[in-house]
């Protein structure tokens, strides 16, 4: 089953995709859309070429090899099963937390300790945990620790923190780099009335409705469909005043 992933913009000049020819690069994200949550895969080279290049003329055995001779992708048996494993999966996707979890057994352990170079994908969940400390001004960290335990800890914070996101702060105040990006992308529009509409709307969020991952990046939506919301705004207050006209002369034909 295909599933959505996303791409980092490094992903093109990273050190391990270069390597590749264009065709297996492309097919190097095809298989993210085939992994499980985990990076796991039934390894199906027909399948792939099938469904992520049915009308290229290719060797697609040829292109896997290439991802294999990377380190890219993984090989392993378990259960009868070919599988595949992507070993840097996990650290550059953020997952959606409603996407099933893998059914596959995991690979054996040496298939998980490259320490791949690549940057293959979209923002990573310590990128997500920097957005979020950005906007509240708050690090997203727990008890500083010492050592291994230390680092782990600090990193399952991080990654927990980007998953449910924060709310905005009841103190928030538009950051001087965010006004500069409304006044460079949008100059028609007037920074502070957009973020105090911005702040009216996010304070009246409840709940989990109201909880962003990477309130910079929420902004900077924000700003760009600002038109449309003020066209939205204008809409309704004219149907309003038709309304309040009808009342007033009682709906009577002229």
């Amino acid at each position: 089953m295909a599933r959505i992933r996303t791409i980092k913009p490094d992903f093109f000049t990273s050190e391990d995709v270069v390597r590749l020819t264009p065709m297996a690069r492309l097919l190097y994200i095809a298989t993210w859309m085939e992994a499980d949550r985990e990076g796991r895969m039934v390894w199906r080279p027909g399948t792939l070429k099938l469904r992520y290049l049915p009308g290229d003329d290719c060797d697609l055995p040829a292109l896997a090899q290439e991802l294999i001779n990377g380190g890219l992708i993984v090989l392993y048996e378990a259960g009868g099963q070919q599988l595949a494993h992507i070993p840097t999966f996990t650290r550059h996707q953020i997952i959606n937390n409603r996407e099933t979890p893998s059914a596959l057994p995991a690979p054996p352990d040496a298939c998980t300790t490259r320490d791949a170079r690549v940057t293959d994908s979209s923002p990573s969940r310590d990128d997500a945990s920097e957005g979020v400390e950005h906007a509240t001004g708050t690090p997203l960290v727990g008890k500083e620790g010492k050592g291994k335990e230390g680092k782990e800890h600090a990193s399952a914070t991080r990654a927990g923190a980007a998953a449910q996101g924060t709310r905005l702060p009841s103190d928030w105040v538009l950051p001087d780099d965010w006004r500069t990006y409304c006044v460079e992308k949008r100059s028609d529009l007037d920074p502070d009335a957009v973020a105090e509409n911005f702040r009216d709307y996010w304070h009246g969020k409840a709940g989990k409705d109201g909880r962003m991952a990477d309130w910079r990046a929420t902004w900077q939506r924000w700003v760009r469909n600002e038109t449309v919301r003020a066209g939205q705004r204008v809409s309704q207050a004219t149907s309003r005043s038709f309304l309040h006209t009808d009342h007033f002369f009682g709906g009577a034909e002229a």
